[in-house]
């Protein structure tokens, strides 16, 4: 379905969830740095970055983490924990692809259209 998604969908479950609003500029801005360098979305950044934090915290003090009182494996955070070298391979193949396309994205963004739509808003 092309990654698109309902307000308030996660990335991971498909499932409607109650959206995470973040507020503050520097956890916003931080969230979008790594986003762009993991190739990934602010979505999957979160859950990577929580669930980094969560293994922390869960080796400081073991019988308190959430990931084992919830049942979930946490997941390192970063560059590929847990992959086979083909995967790890494959994955930084793939990272560079995404640092080759960059060069060429043209900023800022734009949603216009119309020069692909006539002047009822049907298709050229």
């Amino acid at each position: 379905m092309l990654g698109l998604r309902k307000r308030g969908e996660s990335a991971a479950s498909g499932a409607m969830t109650k959206p995470l609003i973040i507020r503050n500029e520097e956890a916003r801005r931080l969230a979008g740095v790594l986003a762009e360098r993991l190739a990934t979305d602010l979505d999957d950044v979160v859950v990577r970055a929580l669930r980094a934090y969560e293994i922390r915290l869960a080796q400081q003090a073991p019988e308190t983490g959430a990931a084992r009182a919830a049942g979930t494996p946490a997941v390192e955070f970063g560059a590929g924990a847990g992959l086979t070298p083909a995967q790890q391979a494959e994955l930084e193949a793939i990272r560079a692809l995404v640092r080759e396309g960059r060069k060429y994205r043209r900023l800022p963004g734009t949603s216009d259209h119309s020069d692909m739509y006539d002047e009822y808003g049907l298709p050229k």
